[in-house]
């Protein structure tokens, strides 16, 4: 089974150059792509959708620990900058025929049903408008008894943050990506300050030149803020489903 920290990402990702080990990973991803593999139970050479891959990183390490990763965007520039990142400095990925970036939308998917072993959607089902049409989706896509982890912001209340971006309530994330699924509960985990709210008190007012200079300290800066914590003291959930066997 894959396990991680984030300080071993970190170093798997300085493997792309310089520029990435100083700018290192984003404050909340050093907490929620560990909890999600943890979550995840993946295996080598298990077939993994990761579903709004961004630049590729996430992808990339699954497929770097013997997964067969497809990462999906809507962003063609994502997708571009994904391929050239993994043609310059991890070419042996493409070699393998480990991982495959292509431009699709998530609620409309080409794969045929049960098709994956894993499906990972790590900050972004946030951003997506209809975000319950993304749901019965994955599990078509998803085995009989595989497993999908979701990450994405919590509030107690509900919040439309921009016309791309929500908070969702217990309530919410139940309605809108769980009942439209038909997968199974298996865990769920609220993360968020264990003790300070460094990011709103200190990182955020940090500008952004700034930050991009202490990149690298992200994944110390995680372990001594960020953790699991009860729901009230909350920012963000990792939610683990299962699709029933047939």
């Amino acid at each position: 089974m894959i396990q991680t920290t984030a300080d071993e990402m970190h170093k798997f990702w300085a493997r792309l150059g310089m520029r990435y080990f100083v700018v290192g990973v984003n404050l909340h991803r050093c907490i929620e792509y560990p909890l999600a593999l943890s979550r995840l139970n993946a295996c080598s050479n298990m077939t993994v959708l990761d579903v709004g891959c961004g630049n590729g990183m996430f992808s990339m390490f699954l497929a770097h620990k013997n997964c067969i990763v497809y990462g999906i965007d809507i962003s063609r520039k994502a997708i571009k900058l994904a391929r050239s990142r993994t043609k310059r400095r991890l070419s042996y990925l493409s070699r393998k025929g480990r991982i495959h970036f292509q431009v699709q939308d998530a609620k409309q998917l080409p794969y045929r049903n049960n098709f994956f072993d894993r499906i990972t959607c790590i900050s972004t089902i946030e951003h997506i408008r209809q975000d319950a049409k993304v749901m019965p989706e994955c599990s078509r896509v998803l085995k009989p008894g595989g497993k999908m982890v979701l990450t994405f912001p919590y509030s107690e209340v509900h919040q439309e943050i921009s016309p791309a971006g929500r908070r969702y309530s217990d309530k919410t994330f139940f309605e809108r990506l769980i009942k439209p699924s038909g997968l199974k509960v298996i865990t769920v985990d609220y993360w968020g300050h264990k003790h300070y709210r460094f990011d709103e008190k200190i990182w955020d007012k940090i500008p952004l030149i700034a930050k991009r200079c202490l990149g690298w300290s992200t994944t110390f800066t995680s372990k001594l803020f960020l953790g699991i914590v009860d729901r009230q003291k909350a920012i963000g959930v990792c939610l683990g489903l299962r699709k029933p066997n047939i």
